[in-house]
């Protein structure tokens, strides 16, 4: 299962790598709908990283793991070994321990999946918002970029300083 783990957690970086790196790209052109569905991805994998860990089998920790390195549908086994297809709403329904940001971005982010509204970000009504989280998102997705911008800083320093 160690090399399992190790391959799952190392595929969870590289995609949250890449999506740093859009999220910037993104945010710097003004394309705040994409900015979304990208913070979107990455409660996608925080989400399932906690789904896997809720999980009380190690047998299904590590069948969910394998099945994501291998491009599978998730599947699980019941106690009644039954095979089980794990939804995204069970997921979203097992990490209810989710901080309201989490939840909220997820949920607004779900939005994007689809050609919608949504989509003209600087017209849509955002109807499925309750007041004030559009301004949450927007203070978050400046966070998060304040964030990753340190992060990069940080790496580049780090990088040259080994030279």
């Amino acid at each position: 299962m160690a090399e399992i783990s190790k391959d799952f957690y190392t595929l969870l970086k590289k995609r949250s790598v890449d999506n740093v790196k859009a999220f910037n790209a993104c945010y710097e052109t003004y394309c705040f709908g994409q900015c979304i569905s990208i913070l979107r991805q990455e409660l996608d994998s925080y989400m399932r990283v906690l789904f896997i860990e809720s999980l009380d089998n190690e047998e299904n920790k590590k069948l969910l793991m394998e099945q994501t390195l291998r491009n599978k549908k998730w599947v699980y086994l019941t106690k009644g070994g039954l095979r089980k297809k794990v939804t995204d709403s069970e997921i979203f329904k097992a990490t209810s321990r989710l901080n309201s940001w989490e939840s909220m971005v997820y949920r607004f982010g779900c939005s994007f999946i689809h050609l919608s509204s949504f989509h003209d970000i600087d017209k849509c009504h955002m109807g499925n918002l309750l007041p004030g989280e559009r301004a949450l998102i927007i203070d978050f997705m400046k966070s998060s970029r304040k964030k990753w911008v340190l992060q990069r800083e940080h790496k580049k320093k780090s990088f040259y300083n080994g030279f």
